[in-house]
């Protein structure tokens, strides 16, 4: 049995030896602190903050002077157990310092975020995107009957939904008329950013907070220009904002182009590699491309950005290579990683700025600054520093699929090119073409299986689905997507301000049209597209492990992650659905059945919140052909679980709590002898149910008030050892004193 004293020893030394993963260990203490401050449902405040950073600082201050001590001694036991308290201390620092970090993010956005929904609203703000939906920044918000909000209410930016027509739509005049920069009026009611479907779900309204983004609405009239005062007093405009106005009418100007050269079903997708916007890309075509696990070329990332790096670092080295004065006196291979730092840096700032397309061009980057400084640009030192930067600067966006993913997928790459680069050098050393060929055909094999194996855990637990061909789908498309696809973007941008960019473009919808024929041919493979229930949060947190501990442990030390691979397929295999569902506003009911198929639930309509009931069935595993509308009686298991309805009312029992669902006052209130639960889409009286009360306790009412201080809510099955089966209710805001992004 090993003892307490060779584990303190050999811990040690593995700390003290590793070197290259130090700022991996950096990155992932600040993680954990960012993402512990995420997951609270209470705001802290800085006095919390500040005593965590603060008694953590303090802790790391005695045992690093402890330390000191220790080592004037010769009892290496000591030292080796101050070392290890050392580290602790220290990752407690860097635990508090992410949680720091996260919390002062917050403070700066400050965004101002719309509580409920408004009448009709004069808005005049400034247009920042022409898109649909439109985003307006600058903002003055006049009500009716209460005259201007304050300040301190109006939302830094909204987002408003418009049936206007697009420009280079027919029947679109008036909108040709108004681009980025100008100053707009037009009527709205805006709502608040959309809260998660259900409790641990994906939060809109945090999304929005951290963008600026306040509200969002629908416009109700059409935009009318407003022309500044300053502008007519011959006062210049500031700088930035005007170059930032060009950018964005550029790129409106090249999707118009773009959609006047190439079909439709094409231009979306060439509209989002050369601009970044993805509206206008068919349901189906999304659908193919993520079949065929195709659609991150779609979708600006570290892929796009190499393929624009890579293409002018060989090109420079290559021209530069010409010329024997210039290549015997300087390393033109620094020279030509700085121009494709240039180009990568130039494609990612022209297209729709987003954290995914920012993360994506500093990674990249730090690679070609490795390059110049010659040093590895596969190494884990760079995926630290990368992942600590974006902690500092957008925290936030630990909890994002995109972050987990990219950072999944490039540090299993960066971890198996230093495994098997000696097997491909000398792979590649062999003159013969068959070696180099196969050699090639191999890599590329591996690394999309690597990717596309690391990334499968986050992409179930984010969208429950998985692209079981998407190795077949990556070999085929890749060599159409660096050969045509990529080079037909750069020539396109590079020559659409001289009015040239009409044949890239048309290559470009050539490779786009070859790139769907090989999406619509791997989705019609058998099982290539498997979906099903979600994950719970547990396995992801397990498998996060499991990475980590591959990555960082050394010899057999990687056999620990046995158990918390089990646990996360255990977990995610026994998962149990929630009995009921309810969404935001109540005005969605779902019931998850047992005796007919394992994949039945029973919604209240089919015809409201189709977005909401789409993420349910998503997270459910269930199809939407087996959404079945409430009627009648039907029992849902051999426990007896059942509802009864009608037209008016909704009578449930699950797990032997009684639930009232419906909007009629009168049958609610028949109902209050009988419920534990009643809930309404409808306001009821605090009072309710207070003249009807036969039985020891009084239901409990959720109504539209209840709705909007907890948001949507679900009855979870809990049934505890040796004790009958319980009923959970979660709610998505549990605290009425909540985060800034949910303000009742």
């Amino acid at each position: 049995m090993i003892e307490a004293k060779e584990i303190t020893a050999k811990l040690t030394q593995y700390f003290a030896q590793a070197q290259d993963s130090v700022l991996i260990w950096v990155a992932l203490c600040l993680g954990i602190g960012s993402a512990a401050y995420f997951a609270l449902d209470r705001e802290p405040s800085f006095a919390i903050t500040g005593m965590l950073l603060g008694s953590s600082l303090l802790l790391w201050l005695k045992l690093h002077s402890l330390y000191h001590r220790s080592t004037l001694t010769q009892h290496f036991d000591r030292q080796n157990f101050m070392f290890l308290a050392r580290l602790c201390a220290l990752a407690c620092v860097l635990i508090a310092t992410g949680f720091g970090l996260a919390h002062l993010r917050t403070w700066m956005c400050a965004t101002p975020m719309i509580a409920s929904e408004t009448k009709p609203l004069k808005i005049t703000g400034t247009l920042e995107s022409t898109g649909n939906p439109l985003i307006l920044k600058d903002l003055m918000i006049e009500d009716k009957f209460n005259g201007p909000w304050p300040v301190e209410k109006t939302p830094i930016k909204i987002r408003l939904s418009t049936k206007i027509p697009q420009a280079g739509q027919p029947g679109n005049d008036h909108f040709q008329t108004i681009r980025a920069g100008d100053r707009v009026s037009l009527l709205a009611k805006l709502t608040p950013p959309m809260r998660p479907t259900l409790p641990g779900g994906y939060d809109y309204a945090r999304h929005y907070y951290f963008e600026s983004v306040g509200g969002s609405g629908f416009a109700l009239s059409k935009l009318e220009k407003i022309t500044p005062k300053n502008q007519d007093s011959g006062q210049s405009q500031p700088l930035w904002p005007n170059f930032l106005s060009w950018l964005e009418n550029s790129r409106q100007e090249i999707a118009q182009s773009i959609r006047a050269t190439i079909p439709p079903q094409t231009a979306g997708i060439a509209i989002a590699l050369m601009t970044g916007e993805r509206a206008d890309i068919a349901n189906e075509d999304w659908t193919a491309l993520r079949a065929s696990g195709l659609a991150h070329i779609i979708s600006i990332s570290g892929l796009h950005v190499a393929m624009v790096a890579a293409p002018v670092f060989f090109i420079v080295r290559f021209c530069l290579a010409l010329f024997p004065a210039i290549a015997l006196r300087y390393n033109i291979k620094k020279w030509a990683a700085f121009c494709a730092l240039i180009a990568c840096s130039l494609y990612v700032g022209f297209v729709e700025p987003s954290v995914p397309t920012t993360r994506a061009l500093l990674m990249t980057g730090i690679a070609l600054v490795a390059v110049m400084f010659d040093r590895s640009p596969f190494s884990l030192r760079l995926i630290g520093f990368s992942a600590i930067v974006i902690l500092i600067t957008a925290p936030e966006s630990v909890w994002s699929a995109s972050f987990q993913m990219s950072f999944a997928a490039v540090t299993s790459l960066v971890a198996g090119v230093n495994y098997a680069q000696k097997y491909i050098k000398g792979a590649q050393q062999k003159p013969d073409l068959i070696s180099k060929f196969a050699t090639y055909m191999l890599t590329a094999i591996l690394t999309s299986f690597v990717a596309s194996l690391a990334t499968a855990p986050f992409v179930w637990f984010h969208f429950q689905q998985f692209s079981t061909y998407s190795i077949l789908g990556n070999l085929l498309a890749m060599p159409i997507s660096g050969l045509v696809i990529m080079p037909a973007v750069m020539l396109g941008l590079l020559l659409w301000p001289f009015g040239a960019a009409h044949y890239p473009v048309l290559a470009l919808g050539w490779g786009i049209e070859w790139l769907l024929a090989i999406a619509k041919m791997v989705q019609e493979l058998p099982y290539s597209y498997l979906t099903g229930h979600m994950s719970p949060f547990p396995a992801l947190i397990s498998i996060i492990i499991v990475g980590f501990i591959l990555l960082l442990a050394q010899g057999r030390w990687k056999w620990t992650a046995l158990p918390f691979l089990m646990f996360s397929l255990a977990a995610t295999i026994f998962w149990q659905p929630p009995k009921l569902m309810v969404s935001n506003d109540g005005n969605l009911l779902l019931i998850t059945a047992e005796n007919h198929s394992k994949n039945t639930a029973y919604v209240s309509t089919l015809r409201r919140d189709k977005f909401t009931l789409k993420n349910w069935t998503q997270h459910l595993g269930i199809s939407d052909a087996q959404a079945i509308p409430l009627e009648q009686q039907i029992t849902l298991n051999k426990n007896g679980d059942f509802f009864l309805c009608d037209a008016h009312l909704c009578r449930i029992e699950i797990a032997q709590q009684k639930i009232a669902y419906g909007r009629s006052y009168p049958a609610l209130f028949d109902a209050c002898a009988w419920a534990d639960y009643i809930i309404s889409q409808n306001y009821l009286p605090k009072n309710f149910c207070a003249q009807q009360i036969v039985k020891k306790h009084q239901p409990y009412i959720m109504d539209r008030g209840y709705f909007k201080r907890h948001g949507a809510i679900l009855f979870e099955n809990k049934k505890p050892l040796f004790a009958p089966q319980k009923l959970s209710v979660l709610t998505t805001i549990p605290l009425q004193d909540n985060r800034p992004w949910h303000r009742n």
